[in-house]
């Protein structure tokens, strides 16, 4: 299995293409693309195994440059088992930060929901790192 990174012009038209391996049970899902120098781009999504029967999703940045070289991939992991994002949003800040916030469950479904928010910088190092539970009822139909 291939992931393909692609380069268009604003057309539409591809300039530059690569073909990636994949494991037959990782996936990788980029959502936005920034482009931080006139060399590199940051790719901000997911990294999906599927190594206990179900996705666990992590967050997962790579840097390219506009060859399509890899100069560097993070995995910003989790502190506890609860590893299925929900939701992941992603945008540059004015300081040249990369702002992370999403929510995240466990294993065992929203009864453990959180939403998190990381500010990294734009080599993916970690400059704070919040989390909130989402309070949950006991909800009976």
């Amino acid at each position: 299995m291939t992931n393909k990174l692609i380069i268009t012009d604003i057309d539409g038209h591809i300039l530059k293409s690569k073909s990636e391996f994949q494991h037959f049970d990782t996936c990788y899902v980029y959502q936005n693309a920034y482009k931080i120098s006139t060399n590199e781009i940051l790719l901000v999504g997911f990294k999906k195994n599927m190594s206990a029967g179900f996705y666990v999703n992590t967050i997962y940045i790579k840097s390219i440059d506009t060859n399509l070289n890899t100069i560097f991939e993070k995995i910003i992991p989790l502190n506890d088992t609860a590893k299925h994002v929900s939701d992941l949003s992603s945008m540059m800040t004015s300081k040249n930060t990369l702002l992370l916030v999403g929510t995240r469950d466990s294993s065992t479904g929203i009864a453990s929901r959180k939403i998190f928010l990381y500010e990294l910088t734009l080599q993916a190092d970690s400059i704070r790192y919040a989390e909130y539970t989402i309070p949950t009822r006991d909800i009976r139909y």
